[in-house]
């Protein structure tokens, strides 16, 4: 049975992070993002997938939505950590390395991360090969199929906002669609809109974890009957009263993934599950996330 995962990240570290995978029926896996590179983030990846592929990790796929530190951060770490997992394929579609013109979303520590990205990739076996999204694009992977809806090159306007450069996928697995559009905002929206009759779907990953991302409009055009929230608890009081917030609380069934991994069996026939946590509740006084500039043994900037 294909079983779709929205992953539990650890946000004692940092207020967001995404990962979400899907087994497919022959045992490998297709991923998107990873999470933050705090510690003991790749390597809670890294037992999840053991457990779900005990003879041996494959992933067929390892995508990537855009360049943030909580969406690359934990793949490079894991990369390095566990080069015996099998992985077929990297694919992305990331700007050019030039930075100028965004005002949002871009801190000084992100460059960094995005070069190392670059590094990290250049470590892989020969045999992993290294792939694009292009807007269009149909994919497929034994009975899951991805259609890209947006990538940064189809912005009608200059991305001042980092997460605009967000791809947006649409999942499909035996009649079930999960629409995943990353950190993905305004400009990402405008494009999406100009053919709504691609967003309808079962499933939403609610963008950029419930910040400013997407707007009503593109929520509306979706129909989604469950909602997907990769945001800690202690962001919801405070981002539920944004406009989109409220409508897809008000139009769809809620899960967070700080309540731990939920596990969606497919065909979805109603039911799913979510699996005990594995970190502690995350606040956003602890330590941990007051400091969250950390110094990571594995993640070496070049």
């Amino acid at each position: 049975m294909s079983t779709f995962y929205q992953i539990e990240t650890d946000f004692r570290y940092v207020n967001c992070g995404m990962c979400w995978a899907l087994q497919l029926d022959d045992g490998s896996l297709i991923v998107e993002d990873g999470g933050f590179f705090a510690p003991g983030q790749a390597e809670a990846l890294h037992d999840f997938f053991a457990s779900l592929c005990p003879g041996g990790i494959h992933i067929r796929a390892w995508l990537f939505s855009h360049a943030h530190q909580d969406h690359i951060g934990a793949f490079i770490n894991y990369v390095r950590m566990y080069p015996d997992t099998v992985i077929d394929e990297v694919r992305y579609s990331f700007q050019p390395y030039d930075f100028t013109g965004v005002t949002e979303y871009w801190q000084d520590s992100d460059p960094a991360t995005f070069r190392e990205f670059y590094t990290v990739l250049n470590e892989l076996p020969a045999s992993t090969k290294i792939l694009g999204l292009e807007t269009g694009e149909i994919v497929k992977y034994g009975e899951a199929e991805i259609e890209v809806l947006y990538t940064y090159k189809d912005a009608k306007q200059p991305i001042t906002n980092f997460n605009d450069n967000s791809a947006v996928l649409l999942l499909k697995v035996k009649g079930t669609r999960f629409f995943l559009p990353g950190d993905a905002a305004k400009v990402a929206a405008q494009s999406l809109l100009e053919t709504p009759e691609k967003l309808k779907c079962d499933f939403i990953q609610v963008a950029h974890h419930g910040f400013n991302g997407l707007p009503s409009e593109v929520y509306a055009a979706n129909e989604a009957e469950y909602s997907i929230w990769p945001m800690p608890h202690y962001e919801w009081d405070r981002n539920l009263p944004r406009p989109a917030n409220t409508f897809v609380a008000e139009h769809t069934k809620c899960l967070s993934s700080a309540d731990g991994t939920l596990m969606i069996p497919l065909p979805f026939a109603g039911e799913y599950k979510v699996l005990p946590r594995i970190f502690p509740e995350a606040d956003e006084t602890n330590p941990l996330y007051i400091t969250a500039k950390i110094t990571n043994p594995v993640l070496k900037f070049s």
